[in-house]
């Protein structure tokens, strides 16, 4: 995936968790998922910071991330 493809999806995902932090659309994810996804996109931490949040690993939360991703149907 190309660099422009990887920012052209942050900001579809940082629009949704703008969409969701005002309640316009409903939410199938679960608390930790919803804030993991703020730290990722919108604070812009690394996996491996939110990772260290969470006392686990970085790949755990590229999982978490592709998870939430498939649910607000962006993949």
């Amino acid at each position: 995936m190309g660099v422009h493809t990887n920012k052209v999806n942050d900001q579809i995902v940082i629009d949704i968790l703008n969409d969701l932090a005002i309640g316009a659309r409903s939410s199938s994810l679960k608390p930790e998922y919803l804030k993991i996804m703020h730290m990722r996109f919108i604070d812009k931490k690394t996996l491996r910071e939110i990772g260290e949040a969470y006392n686990c690993s970085r790949e755990n939360i590229r999982q978490i991330v592709s998870l939430a991703k498939r649910k607000l149907g962006i993949i």
